[in-house]
């Protein structure tokens, strides 16, 4: 079965490493796209920026849109809520005001 371009580009680059041309193919690329960004006209390299500046624009967006939540991990967010299931009272009808209060203050809640 032939290899399509991705897993042949990541072998190819994979081989780069292997063999330690990796760090000189990098320099190689860095001083053809200066090279190419030099030659740019004014017009071109506007729309350049342009466009490089709203795929930077996109690439944050979805970055921001992945980590939603304040908690890094589902290990971390299940060790807070453990904490605080550990400090509420034994009573089950207790517990349930204080985390209605609680919901309430943080506004969860509407005022009841």
């Amino acid at each position: 079965m032939k290899l399509t371009a991705a897993p042949k580009q990541k072998r190819y680059r994979e081989n780069l490493k292997r063999k330690g041309r990796h760090n000189t193919m990098k320099a190689k690329n860095r001083e053809r796209m200066q090279n190419f960004r030099s030659k740019l006209s004014n017009f071109q390299r506007e729309q350049y920026r342009n466009h490089d500046a709203a795929a930077r624009k996109r690439a944050r967006a979805a970055s921001k849109h992945q980590s939603n939540a304040s908690f890094g991990s589902k290990q971390s967010l299940g060790k807070s809520v453990k904490k605080v299931k550990k400090n509420l009272p034994q009573d089950p009808a207790k517990q349930k005001l204080v985390i209605q209060a609680i919901a309430q203050s943080i506004g969860l809640l509407g005022p009841s």
